[in-house]
């Protein structure tokens, strides 16, 4: 990236392009953070209010995008993850509105968690 600097800002945001489109295709993981999908993302989650909320809505996005590349044929999954491209959707879809709410709710699925040790 510095030799690509170096050449000129249009050399290195090519340089950066095709890193991150080399994989962007295979993987859903590189799709979400090509540059136009983070910016799309972060567009809408500086308009969320709440570490909550955000993460919600971010997790939402990211699902979103991916599903919309996949559709388009950009971004290539087999069926196991396309299952859980839809699993993870739905669950997103689901969590509570209130973080307190999903507190609880994780405090009762974690065996292993004192409450008490982190002022729960």
């Amino acid at each position: 990236m510095n030799t690509a600097t170096a050449k000129g800002h249009e050399s290195a945001l090519l340089l950066r392009d095709i890193h991150a489109d080399s994989d962007s295709s295979l993987d859903p993981q590189a799709y979400v953070l090509r540059p136009d999908v983070v910016l799309e993302i972060s567009k809408e989650l500086v308009k969320t209010e709440g570490y909550y909320n955000r993460s919600k809505k971010a997790a939402s996005l990211a699902l979103f995008h991916m599903q919309k590349a996949y559709d388009n044929g950009m971004l290539l999954l087999d069926d196991k993850e396309q299952m859980w491209l839809e699993n993870l959707a739905e669950t997103v879809d689901k969590l509570p509105e209130d973080a307190d709410e999903f507190t609880e709710e994780m405090i009762g699925e974690c065996d292993k968690l004192d409450p008490r040790k982190y002022d729960i």
